[in-house]
């Protein structure tokens, strides 16, 4: 009997008017894994997540854990196990460190031990946030705050954390901390979707690859089938 996937999108549309964002778009992700939707700006990965967190307006069928969530309304996602770190991060900058992680774990508010244990792991794989936990977030470095959005998905104990651009505006140095700290994450069993165009850093992170251009997948596979120099030149335009 075939494998369950985690997420499988099949047939996706994302329209904004009369733009086609997403246009019938299918992939899956399993169980474990660390996969990457690469592509240039304007391809359609940020919609794509967008869609599968019920944050627009979508059309197709989006399965996850074994149940069809196409309809699920937004604030419904996160309790399915389904976690966003969105592009930008959307750290509450007037709220203290603990104040944000403390708004992540709403899916288990009713069981403060859960969320003290979540706390110690989230401190556990992010020492800078533990020792700043008091301090506000509007405050803290651009790479703190990445860290900060990434702990604060990890509060409600996703089986799937999706991350929008993780690396936007981070030196190298803090891009290698961030993905090093992904790693951990996936190890620790959480499967992890991610959406980049740091193409070199993302085929050493993942498991498998999709590659979009204007709202398809144009391509897929894994880090050995993709070859990085022709993954610029054709798909983004040589950089």
């Amino acid at each position: 009997m075939a494998t369950e996937h985690l997420l499988e999108i099949k047939n996706l549309w994302v329209k904004y008017g009369p733009v086609e964002a997403v246009k019938g778009t299918d992939f899956w992700i399993d169980r474990g894994e660390i996969v990457s939707l690469l592509g240039s700006n304007g391809a359609g990965k940020s919609s794509t997540l967008r869609a599968i967190s019920a944050l627009v307006k979508s059309e197709g069928k989006i399965v996850f854990n074994g149940r069809d969530i196409s309809e699920y309304p937004a604030y419904k996602i996160p309790f399915l196990g389904l976690s966003m770190c969105p592009e930008g991060r959307g750290i509450f900058s007037d709220l203290t460190v603990e104040e944000n992680l403390a708004l992540g774990a709403y899916t288990v508010r009713r069981n403060r031990k859960k969320i003290r244990e979540n706390f110690e792991k989230v401190y556990s794989l992010f020492e800078n946030l533990a020792d700043k936990k008091s301090q506000l977030a509007g405050t803290l470095s651009g790479g703190e705050q990445q860290m900060l959005s990434i702990g604060r998905a990890l509060m409600s104990e996703p089986k799937l954390l999706m991350l929008d651009e993780p690396s936007l505006g981070l030196s190298p140095k803090l891009v290698d901390m961030i993905f090093n700290i992904l790693k951990e994450i996936n190890r620790n069993g959480t499967t992890i979707f991610l959406v980049e165009q740091n193409a070199a850093m993302a085929l050493a992170l993942s498991h498998r690859l999709y590659v979009m251009q204007t709202g398809k997948i144009i391509t897929f596979g894994t880090p050995k089938e993709i070859d990085l120099n022709t993954l610029k030149k054709k798909y983004f335009g040589g950089v």
